[in-house]
């Protein structure tokens, strides 16, 4: 029975000692994987950012996000490759018959009477089917009036000839009317980011004013958010933490637009103010501090603000962990420059590794302790030996005087005293005390056995 208690218990102990040896273990590392938000391309970059071995709070853009906007895959196709919102909504004619034309101009043909080169075969457009609705027959005046995009005109007194531009024919009044660039203007009708209304086309070909037109500008696009990566040393390496998603922000504003000759442009260079210009324009006005109602001037003319509504972005925002290395005294000193990245122990002049810890953060630190010099005791020197003395010489003591005989003797020492004989050793009072102590001591340790033999033969039964 107990033979089986006994090897429980060791059993028991033996257990107990393997569980304390696995707490005493080392723990095993950790993957920490990124969040699942992240997609391949960011975990890429942030790799790459991460190689670069980047101190703790430094940071890293990763580029715009996408954006939608009211172009819809829409692309300006050049200042000499257009076609006008008024040429693509008129229909065209040709002449009816040779006219013999008044110019009306601001050089110097200006008054002469002139006809048109090759009339029959000139491309012309019908100025009023381009005013809203498309109506069938002129709003302003009884004759239908003719525009050419570039004809060659003969001047009646002289049979000179020379080419125009942006030409209105007005056989009503035999008149012939140069340039009328605005119905050239370079917007087009298929341009999403603008609403054209021709509301009388007939006075824009009369008068070159935009005052008959109705030209909004309208932006409605997001702004991008930007993806940012941090180094936080907070966190372990490759630990990846989204703090925000990001979000795109949005413009979202209405601007009529009043197209005239004010500010600069002219005749020779209209075409440079196409619809992507007057667009960038105004989309650079749509801010949090626009007002509804504000005017601005630009070389094309003038906007003002109808509408706004406006929302910020927000950046994505991406904490990258990464780990250090330290080597340090027990006090916290620095004894080797931290380095990146997890490394082994190194050996130090002067210091030995104390212990090796593992920060919160994945940091390894290795400390130090001074090594204590132990200082050699020195040999003792052998002791010389000493000279031997020299013999003295004998010399023969002259003998004595008979007066200094007879002083010696009279001055000679009284005889020593005799020891008294030795007596047997008796033992005193004292060592009899001392020879009990011991019986004494002895009988309690034979009396102590004998309790410890009988336990044990007890237990054994």
């Amino acid at each position: 029975m107990t033979k089986r208690i006994n090897k429980r218990r060791r059993k028991m102990l033996k257990a107990t000692a393997v569980g304390v040896s696995l707490m005493m273990a080392p723990s095993l590392a950790v993957n920490v994987y990124a969040d699942d938000a992240v997609t391949a391309n960011e975990q890429s970059a942030i790799n790459n950012f991460v190689a670069t071995e980047p101190a703790d709070g430094a940071t890293t853009s990763l580029g715009n996000s996408t954006v939608s906007n009211t172009t819809s895959g829409y692309r300006f196709p050049g200042k000499d490759n257009y076609i006008s919102a008024f040429e693509s909504r008129t229909r065209t004619e040709r002449l009816i018959q040779d006219y013999d034309l008044i110019v009306d101009s601001s050089d110097s043909h200006s008054g002469n009477t002139v006809k048109v080169k090759d009339w029959s075969n000139l491309d012309t457009y019908v100025v009023h089917s381009a005013t809203e609705g498309n109506p069938q027959d002129p709003q302003t005046y009884f004759e239908t009036m003719y525009y050419a995009k570039e004809a060659t005109l003969i001047d009646q007194s002289d049979n000179t000839e020379y080419t125009v531009k942006n030409m209105i024919i007005n056989p009503g009044s035999m008149y012939v009317y140069y340039p009328r660039v605005l119905l050239d203007f370079p917007i087009e009708d298929a341009d999403p980011r603008f609403n054209v209304r021709i509301d009388d086309a007939e006075s824009v070909a009369l008068f070159d004013m935009s005052g008959y037109w109705n030209i909004t500008a309208e932006v409605k696009e997001e702004t991008p958010y930007e993806t940012i990566v941090k180094i936080d040393a907070a966190l372990k390496a490759n630990q990846v933490i989204v703090d925000s998603v990001g979000s795109n922000g949005s413009k979202d504003a209405k601007f009529n637009i009043d197209l005239n000759f004010m500010n600069g442009m002219n005749d020779s260079n209209y075409r440079d103010y196409t619809s992507d210009v007057i667009y960038n324009d105004v989309k650079a006005l749509v801010t949090d501090s626009a007002q509804v109602g504000s005017e601005n001037q630009f070389g094309w003319g003038t906007s003002t603000l109808e509408s706004i509504t406006t929302s910020n972005a927000v950046n994505r925002i991406i904490r990258v962990g990464i780990d250090f290395t330290h080597y340090v005294t027990e006090d916290g000193t620095e004894l080797k420059p931290t380095k990146f990245g997890i490394h082994g122990s190194e050996n130090i002049a002067g210091y030995e590794l104390a212990s090796t810890r593992e920060e919160a953060n994945g940091d390894k630190v290795y400390v130090y302790k001074a090594v204590t010099a132990q200082t050699t005791p020195s040999v003792p020197s052998t002791p010389t030996t000493p000279s031997t003395p020299s013999t003295p010489s004998a010399t023969t003591p002259a003998a004595p005087s008979t007066s200094a005989t007879t002083t010696t003797q009279s001055k000679q020492a009284p005889a020593v005293k005799a020891a008294p004989a030795r007596k047997h050793n008796v033992p005193k009072t004292g060592d009899d005390d001392t020879i009990l102590a011991y019986a004494a001591t002895l009988f309690m340790s034979v009396i102590g056995l004998g309790v410890a033999l009988f336990a044990r033969k007890k237990r054994e039964q």
